[in-house]
């Protein structure tokens, strides 16, 4: 299973293969230009992006699977490598972000939030233009978080959610509803500054003609599966 498949800030290729290749970058020719092992260690695959970031005057990538998180250089030097495997985030200071915690490029802990709430899930962070972490916990719970990890805002969602993506200025979250099935799914937008709700599209039904035993309705509720993606204007 290849994790994000994407082009890195140099213009080269760049995945990671669970098993077999493991981390590896093609140039932009389809040539191999290096690859890392990885030993398989999860049954289960998370189907994850890779992230790029600076550390002084290296780029680098890092990425969760096989029950860690590592970054690399961009010439296949290995950086760190944290227990435990979570989507990352990279903020504007090139600090590296799990849902409840920061790093430095380096791998060492910035700073260690503690929710109050249950540990159930929790989305994958996000990280605006002026440094603000955002996170949803057990679907419901939409947290803001300071620079150094303190609260800023948070408030309980009407509807179950997927993880935030905020605007390029950080003034807009979007995020899609989980798919659950037995309930509609949405898209909705909340004030990065303070949480308040902006709009909210409701998906229609898919096959509104067919009847879904399951519910006993007519048509079968959409969900949202990925994550949003703002372009440079903000669209």
């Amino acid at each position: 299973i290849c994790l994000g498949v994407s082009v890195g800030p140099d213009g080269n290729i760049y995945s990671v293969g669970v098993e077999g290749l493991g981390v590896f970058s093609l140039t932009p020719a389809g040539e191999l230009r290096w690859a890392v092992p990885e030993i398989y260690n999860r049954r289960i695959v998370d189907y994850a992006e890779i992230v790029f970031g600076p550390n002084g005057n290296n780029q680098q990538l890092y990425f969760g699977a096989n029950a860690h998180t590592r970054a690399l250089r961009l010439d296949s030097t290995s950086v760190f490598t944290l227990n435990g495997s979570f989507q990352p985030a990279v903020g504007p200071d090139g600090s590296v972000h799990s849902a409840l915690a920061a790093y430095s490029p380096n791998g060492t802990l910035l700073w260690n939030f503690v929710s109050p709430y249950p540990y159930n899930t929790f989305s994958a962070p996000e990280v605006g233009s002026d440094g603000v972490h955002y996170f949803t916990q057990n679907l419901i719970e939409l947290f803001a978080l300071n620079a150094g990890g303190s609260v800023s805002w948070h408030v309980t969602l009407k509807n179950v959610v997927g993880g935030p993506v905020v605007d390029p200025v950080s003034s807009v979250l979007v995020l899609g509803g989980a798919n659950t099935l037995n309930y509609p799914g949405t898209i909705q937008a909340i004030n990065a500054a303070n949480g308040k709700d902006l709009w909210s599209l409701t998906l229609p039904a898919e096959d509104p003609t067919a009847f879904n035993p399951s519910l006993g309705i007519y048509g079968y509720n959409q969900g949202v599966s990925t994550r949003g993606r703002f372009s440079p204007d903000g669209q």
